[in-house]
């Protein structure tokens, strides 16, 4: 909802102020008030992501919370860049290794995590989620475009009861610390020109022989992951 899209990402804005400082070198105090904070801030954040299966979520605070205390750790050299990126590999290893099943994208709309902002004009459908989770079953013919912006978010959108246009169906997806899931037929034959930094498209049950219409999938994707699933 709103309200909780709105304090995580205070919680978050804080919490990046206080990473700011103690990388600055910035006295916190006899009683280093900010680095207890901001731990208790980012350990909240990693428990909601480990509550959600969301390992990067869970990984990338930890990471933090470790960066703020490196001194008392006795890490004083401690890389941040480094630390976020082990951090980020250990979060796609465990999300791999603990990948849902396709029977586990049933969604509810009972879940309080349900943010949902849609808007079509009849050929152009666009899907926006932030801090929360959206599911969209998408109805329509002659389809030309899909625009999907998801930032800290889990997307999934079906397409089973989709007719692309005769000049094909564009897929633009722009995720950031997000994970999307496009659920689309067998028969499309997708071509993927989606631009990514520490982010992974995967589309494992793709055909080579598929005779369907022609979907572009395109856009940018940051520590972010875009799973396809053919559905017959």
């Amino acid at each position: 909802m709103k309200t909780n899209r709105i304090i995580w990402g205070l919680l978050i804005l804080v919490c990046g102020v206080l990473l700011l400082l103690s990388a600055l070198g910035i006295d916190t105090g006899p009683f280093q008030w900010t680095k207890v904070i901001g731990s208790v801030l980012l350990l909240a954040i990693a428990v909601s992501g480990l509550i959600k299966l969301r390992f990067l979520l869970a990984l990338m605070p930890i990471a933090g919370i470790l960066y703020l205390w490196k001194l008392e750790l006795g890490f004083p050299e401690l890389n941040l860049w480094l630390l976020l990126a082990a951090a980020f590999v250990l979060g796609i290893g465990l999300a791999i290794i603990f990948r849902k099943s396709r029977d586990a994208f049933v969604f509810s709309h009972d879940q309080p995590d349900y943010v949902e902002t849609a808007e079509t004009d009849g050929s152009v459908i666009t899907i926006r989620s932030s801090f929360g989770e959206q599911t969209k079953y998408i109805h329509a013919e002659q389809l030309k475009k899909v625009v999907i912006n998801s930032h800290f978010a889990s997307v999934k959108a079906y397409f089973e009861q989709v007719q692309p246009s005769a000049d094909g169906l564009t897929i633009d997806v722009n995720a950031h610390f997000s994970g999307v899931i496009l659920a689309v037929p067998r028969s499309w034959r997708i071509e993927n020109k989606i631009s990514s930094f520490a982010a992974e498209v995967s589309d494992r049950d793709s055909r080579i022989d598929a005779t369907g219409p022609k979907v572009l999938l395109r856009g940018s994707t940051n520590f972010a992951e875009v799973k396809i699933i053919r559905i017959d």
